[in-house]
């Protein structure tokens, strides 16, 4: 009988323990190796993209344009601590009286519109302010001793004011339309007395 000759087995070799763990450490090195080979990719990437954009929000540094003369500009500017309200007449003005003794300026201008006006140390200040007539002032006169104004206007009327206490004292409508006023008293007189002329007669008339 014939002797068989030995078969190798199917399993191969058996592999000892140190080469189980270098071939574990070995793949754990190309993992490594491959994820920074990833890193490095999108590096790359970013670097091809470049860097980002500013933000549309972000402000813009203006250049200020420099005037000519700016500093001279700048000098000139009001240095009052508060503002002061205009109290100007909107129209052009016919008169201005100043009254004597008692410091007034009273101005009128051709809207009919009359305006009282206190002489103070630094000026004058704006008192009162009436819409005596419709329409154009067309004479004015101040009594002698400063206590009395009156004014004749195109809408036929007279009107008498009080200068100390500034405030009208009698509206007057003549029969004939009025053309000039005159106080005609003298100072210490009880009453003022207001002489009228007319448009279309050469009649005064005195009014007390």
């Amino acid at each position: 009988m014939t002797d068989a000759a030995p078969v190798a087995s199917p399993q191969g070799t058996k592999r000892t323990r140190d080469q189980v763990d270098a071939e574990d450490a070995a793949h754990q090195n190309n993992n490594a190796t491959n994820h920074d080979a990833d890193d490095t990719s999108s590096d790359d990437d970013d670097d091809d993209i470049g860097p980002a954009l500013p933000s549309a929000a972000a402000p813009k540094n203006k250049k200020r344009r420099k005037l000519a003369y700016e500093k001279l500009y700048v000098a000139a500017l009001p240095a009052s601590s508060r503002y002061a309200k205009s109290m100007m007449h909107k129209d052009q003005l016919c008169f201005n009286t100043f009254t004597p003794h008692t410091d007034f300026l009273i101005t009128t201008s051709i809207d009919g519109v009359v305006k009282f006006w206190k002489k103070v140390a630094d000026g004058i200040e704006f008192v009162k302010e009436f819409k005596a007539h419709e329409g154009e002032v067309k004479s004015v006169s101040v009594s002698a001793d400063g206590r009395s104004f009156a004014t004749a206007g195109a809408d036929a009327s007279v009107k008498i004011f009080d200068v100390i206490t500034f405030d009208l004292l009698a509206m007057l409508t003549p029969e004939l339309a009025p053309r000039s006023v005159c106080f005609v008293h003298g100072r210490g007189a009880s009453l003022p007395l207001l002489a009228v002329s007319h448009e279309a007669s050469p009649q005064i008339t005195i009014y007390d």
